[in-house]
């Protein structure tokens, strides 16, 4: 299975990496990672190469972390991509450029705030995606429960 990983770094998409390690099979699936530098986070034209550089660095440390996690348990199979852009429109856009079969993404990324004016990237990716979209939910530091926990619930929508 080609499967597409979404990931920003924040706990949600952790728990999506810890997800897919166990969903997938290293020895068959290929996974495709990508991360998005958020085009409206580089405001002013003075700060862009800078705050570009910056936000490069930071998106290729979070791609690290997910590949030598992936590589840990066994996935030889792995793409590593950083997009900038629209989060959700560059998921789109690079999600139609391939064939993948699945897009793995957490439920709550690092915009709380965006969330109650936009709506969030996977409740968008659930919508409109032309494949299934499986949400990881997040689960509370609270729980003593594992991500594939009943706790955790997974949205998994066929495409149309």
């Amino acid at each position: 299975m080609k499967v597409l990983l979404a990931i920003d770094g924040s706990e949600g998409s952790t728990q999506a990496i810890q997800e897919c390690s166990k969903l997938l099979k290293p020895n068959r699936d290929s996974i495709t990672v990508i991360t998005v530098i958020n085009s409206e986070s580089l405001a002013h034209e003075d700060y862009i190469s800078n705050q570009a550089d910056e936000y490069q660095n930071i998106s290729e440390k979070i791609l690290d972390r997910c590949l030598f996690h992936l590589h840990n348990v066994g996935f030889k199979d792995i793409q590593r991509k950083v997009l900038v852009g629209e989060v959700r429109d560059e998921i789109m856009k690079y999600m139609n450029q391939d064939t993948f079969e699945m897009v793995i993404v957490g439920s709550r990324g690092l915009g709380a705030f965006k969330k109650l004016i936009l709506g969030s990237v996977s409740e968008y990716l659930v919508q409109h995606a032309p494949i299934p979209v499986y949400v990881v939910k997040k689960v509370s530091s609270q729980d003593d429960h594992p991500p594939s926990s009943t706790k955790n619930i997974r949205s998994l929508v066929p495409s149309m």
